[in-house]
């Protein structure tokens, strides 16, 4: 009976010392990669950066085709409307002065 008290006792001993020197290994291992990492983002940066500045100004040279052709419509629009209130204008004038001629001349 006292052999199998003193395995249990050994092998719970030495698994917890095992298992600490194993965590200690892998944690310095881990800073060195992300390190690693930083570098490499910093250079996909640049790159980017001229690929978007290209694209933006072929935009720019559509949208200002675009804006000129919409400006034409509206001044045609606004001078139709001009024309059509001075004449309605003129009729008011010639039928106030003929009421005051008339009544001038009773």
């Amino acid at each position: 009976m006292q052999s199998k008290p003193q395995r249990s006792c050994r092998t719970v001993e030495t698994i917890p010392i095992k298992k600490k020197k194993k965590k200690k290994k892998k944690k310095k291992k881990k800073k060195k990669k992300k390190k690693k990492k930083k570098k490499k983002k910093k250079k996909k940066k640049k790159k980017k950066k001229k690929k978007k500045k290209k694209k933006k100004k072929k935009k720019k040279k559509k949208k200002k085709k675009k804006k000129k052709k919409k400006k034409k419509k509206k001044k045609k629009k606004k001078k139709k409307k001009k024309k059509k209130k001075k004449k309605k204008k003129k009729k008011k004038k010639l039928s106030s002065n003929a009421r005051s001629t008339s009544e001038l001349r009773r």
